[in-house]
């Protein structure tokens, strides 16, 4: 198992190094292979390992995702690969900790770079899934999740065109109420109450233009 999970990681970046976007089938290929791996095949003495292969800076599925943000081609490997995150964490749970900041910057850099619904919806997915495992822990404060809801309160207050609009008020809903509930945060909770209570009341308003979301 551990010879073939690595083994299949340092493909996607061989891969893509030498074909690029020709190498897309065979990319998509080693996801799934990856994901079958990490989420069916390993057993709990194999979970620690797991997650270093998997988020290795140079060749682990983060590395993967943020060299092809900027390819449109790579859309459904991108969703994949974050698909694959959202259920490795609800997997492996608290032990996804220490990848929780690399993970984070490749949600919301994939959430706010990326055209394609899909990838934007897997990449919120994957960043409430983290911060939900964060509650309790340092990392909580570790993720700045303060200005990761201004952040997206400022997507949202561009004037573009947001199909997120709904999955965006959920998600700062819930980064508030857990960030609320973390030790040591009472100094920000009520700052961010307000902040997603304000994000519901936008996108109320603003339901005349924004009428397809995610589901």
């Amino acid at each position: 198992m551990a010879a073939t999970l690595v083994e299949n990681l340092q493909s996607l970046q061989v891969i893509y190094r030498q074909s690029g976007a020709s190498g897309r089938d065979q990319i998509d290929g080693n996801i799934s292979d990856i994901t079958q791996i990490c989420l069916h095949e390993i057993s709990d003495k194999d979970k620690d390992f797991c997650c270093s292969a998997l988020f290795d800076k140079e060749t682990g599925i983060v590395a993967f995702i943020q060299k092809v943000a900027g390819d449109d081609q790579f859309q459904s490997s991108k969703a994949a690969v974050l698909d694959l995150i959202s259920g490795f964490a609800q997997k492996v749970e608290k032990k996804i900790l220490p990848y929780a900041l690399d993970i984070k910057e490749v949600c919301i850099s994939a959430f706010t770079r990326d055209k394609s619904a899909k990838v934007k919806n897997a990449a919120i997915c994957a960043l409430i899934k983290v911060i939900e495992l964060t509650v309790g822990s340092q990392m909580g404060e570790d993720l700045k999740i303060d200005k990761m809801v201004n952040k997206f309160f400022m997507e949202l207050t561009k004037g573009t065109k947001l199909a997120s609009t709904g999955k965006l008020v959920t998600t700062m809903s819930g980064m508030a109420k857990l960030f609320a509930r973390s030790p040591g945060a009472s100094k920000q909770s009520t700052g961010l109450v307000e902040t997603a209570w304000q994000l519901a009341r936008l996108a109320s308003e603003n339901s005349g233009q924004m009428q397809h979301l995610w589901l």
